[in-house]
Order: C-alpha cells, then sequence, then structure tokens
C-alpha cells in the first residue's frame, strides 16, 4: 500500500490545478477511501486531497461535464471501468 502511495503522491503532484491541492476522482468505495486518508496523510502531510467519490458511470459523467466546460480539477482518476479512460 506505501508504494502505491508514494507513486500517487509522485506522479500526481506536479498536475496539480491552481488550488495545489490533489483532486482525485476514484470510483472505489468509501470505506477503502477512509482506511487510505489517514496513511495518505501521515506519509504526505504537505499534499491536500480533494475527493470526487462516486461510482464509474458517475464520475465519467462528471468528468466529462467538466471537460465540456473547458477543463477539469481531474488530477488522478481511478475507475474500475477501463472504457472511460479509453475515451
Amino acid at each position: 500500500m506505501r508504494l502505491l502511495l508514494l507513486i500517487l503522491a509522485v506522479l500526481t503532484r506536479p498536475a496539480c490545478g491552481d488550488d495545489d491541492a490533489l483532486h482525485i476522482y476514484p470510483s472505489i468505495y468509501p470505506h477503502v477511501l477512509k482506511r487510505m486518508e489517514p496513511e495518505l496523510a501521515k506519509q504526505f502531510p504537505e499534499i491536500e486531497i480533494r475527493w470526487f467519490q462516486k461510482g464509474s458511470e458517475q464520475i465519467a459523467d462528471f468528468l466529462c461535464t467538466e471537460l465540456e466546460a473547458g477543463g477539469t480539477r481531474c488530477d488522478l482518476l481511478m475507475t474500475s471501468d477501463p472504457f472511460y479512460y479509453e475515451q
């Protein structure tokens, strides 16, 4: 799990938007995120993480709406359906 957290922080930090927060759009279950949050905060205290947690279809709809409006805050997309990555 620490390796995943490190990869997350290192790969996505340079892409952060204007507000210096890391915006992650995961389709991971909320109880899994709750378990990840303390470890992320401990390992990377300087990074504020903002979650937009929903199901894959809801995330795809939200992301498409953002992109159609001219951009997105999403720094990291974590969805269970690879179709959305291709799209």
